[in-house]
């Protein structure tokens, strides 16, 4: 379906790039389509389980953000120069890397592609080995005041020892199910003989900074498509690097929303004679998602304006590294049920396991 689009995109937006017509296919057709496919797919193959149907949200991840590079000009080097090329850069979601001197994408080489089916087979018993921990507490191991996907938090609720515990609980396993999920993703490509970019840098343990966190560590996929797609066109238009980082988290929250839309449809037969939903589906609340990259996008801004103050390079250069990543992951723990409370209560993480060798009591 990407490589489709990739060829419509090349031919009429890159080839085209700056003219009014690029914008109106772009804008009006190509994105837009995008969009409503997974929809299409989800209710005419009938899927019920969260996370295929978070697969189908990568052809707008691809398409979409791909697509806006293409008009904007800030797609990677070297993937706009021949129709192959541009085909093979949509054929995944996992950015494949290009040779700068060929110009061509990268090889693999056979010692690499081992190196890497080792890594993503840690990755997959340390993730199983998790859940195994995580499942007989519903993988919220503390005793909390309210339940995580709920909105009626109060700040002490935020605080809370065991609000705070789960939430971090939730984060680590959040990080390891992407990372896995994204490097079994990038080992079939790499299986293909092409080199990937990174996808996760180990953002729980290593980060420096609030930027250093979500610009270089947390998410690569998502976040190469929100730099290029939004950040850099945005910091073409304003000149302003606060306005494009800001504007980044909130269409990054908006792309949340929508994924949650897909990851919890609920199709009509799940719905009782009275229009509600049954015990088989979840409806999130919508905005949460929001709420959070909000949030993140104010602290980024805060570190824009404020982190080059004596106070704050002191305690970058004084404190352990392990206490500066505490200190920036906690930026974001206390609200992080706001993303992973959904996950837990909607069942993603109980569909995910289906899918893991977990060790669970037999009674």
């Amino acid at each position: 379906v990407c490589v489709a689009f990739a060829v419509t995109i090349h031919k009429f937006i890159v080839c085209k790039r700056g003219s009014t017509s690029a914008f109106i296919i772009g804008f009006g057709m190509i994105i837009p389509a995008s969009v409503l496919i997974p929809y299409q797919i989800i209710y005419y193959f009938k899927t019920m389980n969260n996370v295929i149907n978070m697969c189908f949200a990568t052809i707008p991840h691809v398409v979409g953000f791909r697509c806006i590079e293409a008009m904007f000009g800030t797609s990677p080097a070297y993937v706009e120069d021949s129709l192959m090329n541009y085909c093979i850069y949509y054929s995944s979601v996992i950015e494949i890397m290009f040779n700068r001197i060929t110009r061509a994408p990268s090889r693999l080489g056979k010692g690499e592609l081992v190196e890497e089916m080792k890594q993503v087979g840690s990755q997959l018993v340390v993730l199983s080995l998790y859940c195994s921990i995580l499942v007989p507490y519903d993988f919220a191991p503390f005793n909390a005041p309210v339940e995580a996907h709920t909105m009626n938090h109060t700040l002490s609720d935020m605080f809370h020892l065991g609000h705070l515990g789960n939430n971090l609980a939730a984060a680590f396993l959040t990080y390891m199910a992407l990372n896995f999920s994204f490097s079994a993703t990038g080992l079939a490509v790499n299986a293909c003989g092409f080199r990937t970019g990174a996808m996760m840098n180990n953002p729980l343990l290593l980060s420096k900074s609030p930027s250093d966190f979500w610009s270089r560590r947390w998410n690569q996929v998502v976040q190469g498509m929100l730099k290029r797609g939004v950040f850099k066109p945005i910091l073409k238009m304003s000149a302003s690097k606060i306005f494009a980082t800001m504007l980044t988290f909130i269409v990054s929250g908006l792309l949340h929303e929508y994924d949650w839309s897909l990851i919890f449809f609920v199709h009509q037969e799940e719905y009782d004679d009275d229009g509600h939903c049954t015990t088989s589906c979840f409806q999130p609340v919508y905005g949460k998602n929001l709420l959070f990259f909000g949030w993140n996008g104010m602290i980024m801004v805060l570190e824009y304006l404020l982190g080059g103050y004596w106070l704050f390079q002191w305690m970058k250069m004084t404190f352990p590294p392990p206490l500066v990543t505490f200190l920036v992951i906690m930026t974001a723990i206390p609200v992080c049920h706001l993303y992973t409370g959904d996950w837990i209560k909607g069942g993603f993480f109980s569909q995910l396991i289906i899918g893991l060798p977990v060790i669970v009591r037999v009674s």
